[in-house]
């Protein structure tokens, strides 16, 4: 793999990562920017009716603040409530019943939870096998480890599918059968949901080894 090679996957790999920054973040602000100026045309209105002086407008802007922090902290505090877990409960059963919304909600709410703390935690590392054939590797995570009755080794591995990670196979492996690796979950997830485009270090070390080996030497003139 000559140098321009490398420099465009690491560019490419950088503004993808970019990308996924990027983009929650500014739909984030999208979203706080249309209830702020929601909330700033009920509350001057409000503060001038409230007041015998003129308001300054900055003093209506601050106060538009404090609401729509105090209805997002509202917000936060209803869901951990049982009234606000059923709640919110309902409101989901309500928009799996829409046809197009059903598919993108489902499906980004999966993704959502394959990538919290909390599953992240139930996998205890990023393991190499072969799939769908000999001598072709697929990532895989592995979930736990037992012993059989024949006294082997045998390992949980959970094979997702790229880029819906919340969908694949699990696997009963014999632990001869599964490579470990230096990767954190976080980089595996990231590298199965890009689709191999955010590759972590190890596996370009990996790449430009193998490209370097494959190879053909130089012709003598």
């Amino acid at each position: 793999m000559n140098v321009t090679s490398q420099v465009a996957r690491h560019v490419r790999a950088r503004l993808v990562s970019g990308v996924l920054l990027l983009v929650p973040l500014a739909v984030s602000f999208w979203v706080l920017r249309i209830l702020f100026r929601l909330i700033l045309g009920y509350v001057r209105p409000v503060a001038a009716l409230m007041s015998r002086i003129p308001v300054p407008e900055y003093v209506v802007g601050l106060l538009a603040v404090l609401t729509l922090l105090l209805l997002i902290y509202a917000a936060g505090t209803l869901t951990r409530l049982v009234l606000g877990r059923r709640l919110v409960a309902w409101g989901e059963s309500l928009l799996v019943k829409i046809p197009i919304v059903k598919t993108v909600y489902s499906s980004t709410k999966s993704v959502v939870d394959m990538l919290s703390n909390k599953n992240r935690n139930a996998f205890k590392s990023v393991v190499l096998i072969d799939f769908p054939r000999p001598g072709c590797k697929a990532i895989g995570f592995l979930g736990g480890e037992g012993t059989g009755a024949d006294g082997r080794r045998w390992c949980r591995v959970f094979l997702p599918t790229t880029p819906n990670p919340t969908s694949g196979f699990l696997l009963l492996l014999n632990e001869t059968e599964v490579t470990r690796t230096q990767i954190t979950i976080e980089e595996g997830i990231r590298m199965v949901v890009s689709g191999g485009v955010l590759v972590p270090e190890e596996f370009e070390r990996l790449e430009v080894a193998a490209a370097s080996a494959s190879a053909p030497p130089d012709e003598e003139t």
